[in-house]
């Protein structure tokens, strides 16, 4: 397919064309997707559920790889799972089947490849806690081999919303899983929990991108800065980046059609809001925070094509 909008697969309902468009429906079409744009020597990006990016305003000049690579497999205490699942889908699977260690990321949107990349977590619990391995495709790979590499905890590079896979080299096919065995009917009870938890704080009905910033980990924060923030806001080793924004005054501030929301780190789209207002505003609520708190924020949203 060619010149797709791309606002119809973002959550923040924002982005210009993409110059070409495939579906992956297994690993073996995002190998040869990516194989594709490699020998045209195209520029490419693994799309998963369009959370977490914003697509520039004027496109996205190559292709656009839409991975709906899913499934899941359960192999005794072990699950394989395939880039392209929902991540809700294989918390709730974990769930339901007495795997302890996942229950408290319900409602953490986008796929598992997207929350592998950014190491997502949620209330003390991260993706990388129980992975044993990633199989990937190498699309620097010899065309003679088959590009396809396993890489263990280690190698994939774990840190605070970071992998080795953000730096674009490998393309996730799918993931190995070692859990604890837990009760059902308790791991249920508290992702239940989790769950109203996190509708209650993250209510808004326009579309947005997800947490704009990062948290920060407070071992980045410089020492004179420390007694400005309340030791009750610090959790698990961060200052939630909301909290930082809400005393600068972020909640309401608009630019245009891209407005703070009530919750300070949640930047949503009024209607016709393009990805250059995001930045603008996102810029300078940043340079608020730098000012107050001596803290430079970074973005957990990506930024895919031209703006």
């Amino acid at each position: 397919m060619q010149n797709v909008p791309l606002k119809n697969y973002s959550t923040s309902r924002i982005g210009g064309g993409a110059k070409y468009f495939e579906i992956a429906q297994n690993a073996n079409d995002l190998i040869r997707f990516a194989k594709v744009a490699i020998a045209q020597n195209l520029p490419y990006f693994i799309l998963g559920s369009g959370s977490n990016i914003l697509f520039g305003d004027h496109g996205f000049p190559g292709l656009i790889i839409k991975n709906e690579n899913k499934g899941i497999s359960l192999q005794g205490l072990s699950l394989q799972v395939q880039s392209g699942t929902l991540f809700n889908e294989l918390v709730k699977f974990t769930v339901k089947n007495g795997f302890s260690g996942m229950q408290n990321m319900i409602g953490i949107p986008g796929t598992l490849g997207g929350a592998i990349v950014g190491n997502s977590g949620a209330y003390g619990q991260y993706i990388a806690d129980h992975i044993s391995k990633v199989v990937c495709f190498d699309p620097s790979a010899s065309p003679f081999t088959t590009g396809i590499i396993t890489l263990d905890k280690k190698g994939c590079q774990f840190s605070y919303r970071d992998s080795i896979f953000k730096k674009g080299k490998y393309i996730i096919l799918n993931t190995h899983f070692n859990f604890p065995k837990g009760k059902a009917e308790d791991l249920q009870k508290e992702m239940d929990e989790t769950l109203a938890k996190r509708q209650e704080n993250y209510s808004f009905t326009a579309p947005c991108p997800g947490s704009f910033f990062k948290n920060v980990l407070v071992e980045k924060v410089d020492k004179k800065f420390l007694p400005l923030i309340p030791k009750k806001i610090i959790r698990n080793g961060k200052i939630p980046a909301g909290y930082l924004l809400e005393q600068v005054g972020a909640c309401g501030k608009r630019i245009k059609d891209v407005q703070v929301s009530k919750h300070a780190n949640i930047f949503v789209n009024l209607g016709k809001g393009r990805t250059i207002d995001y930045l603008e505003l996102s810029e300078m609520l940043a340079k608020k925070v730098k000012d107050g708190f001596g803290i430079e924020l970074e973005r957990e949203v990506q930024i895919v094509g031209n703006c």
